[in-house]
């Protein structure tokens, strides 16, 4: 009641309706404001915990990686590319090899030269 006199005084063009329906305008206003506080602290927590939770997958699967890398983890994973090639197609890439060192040490001689 003290209010409404205030503001009877203070805005003297502005009738009983006028100031009601600023003071639940405003009312609704310090609401929004408290339910968007509840909503921002339960989004940071939120947040926090799936960053922790995330943390903990990324480490876990790092650990899966070297267990099976090591393979610690008692399955059988499949064997490096390099090893599943046949004995003449890594026989000839050997032999490329090879010859790419010999003709690299011979150019180097020349330029010495």
């Amino acid at each position: 009641m003290a209010f409404m006199t205030e503001m009877r005084r203070a805005v003297p063009t502005a009738d009983e309706e006028t100031i009601k329906e600023h003071i639940d305008v405003f009312q609704k206003m310090q609401d929004m404001i408290e339910r968007k506080k509840e909503l921002m602290k339960q989004y940071k927590e939120a947040k926090k915990a799936s960053e922790v939770g995330s943390k903990i997958d990324a480490e876990n699967s790092l650990y899966g990686k070297l267990n099976g890398d090591l393979d610690l983890d008692g399955v059988a994973k499949p064997k490096r590319a390099v090893r599943q090639l046949s004995e003449a197609s890594r026989s000839n890439m050997k032999a490329e090899l090879d010859k790419w060192k010999q003709e690299k040490e011979k150019k180097r001689k020349l330029d010495v030269e």
